[in-house]
């Protein structure tokens, strides 16, 4: 799921840079769904909301989301929940 992942939302985001909004909440997005996503996030340009809520994301997979909207300069709305395994 890792590659497939990794590979569609590098894919999507270089061949349809358009994407304004992308609401991947319960999507069971893993940690690395959560690196490949914050991987990606600072090669589009056009990003505008983002909702990776009802994922269970824990604070380590926060921290690929929180690193790759620091080079996102286009990003308005970021919608998470976090999971602490309670």
């Amino acid at each position: 799921f890792y590659i497939y992942f990794n590979i569609t939302v590098q894919l999507r985001f270089t061949v349809q840079p358009e994407i304004e909004e992308l609401d991947l909440s319960w999507n069971g997005l893993s940690e690395e769904g959560c690196r490949a996503l914050g991987t990606s996030l600072p090669f589009n340009h056009t990003l505008r909301e983002l909702d990776v809520t009802c994922n269970r994301i824990s604070p380590f997979a926060l921290k690929h989301l929180l690193t790759g909207l620091e080079k996102n300069d286009t990003m308005k709305t970021f919608r998470v929940s976090i999971y602490f395994g309670i």
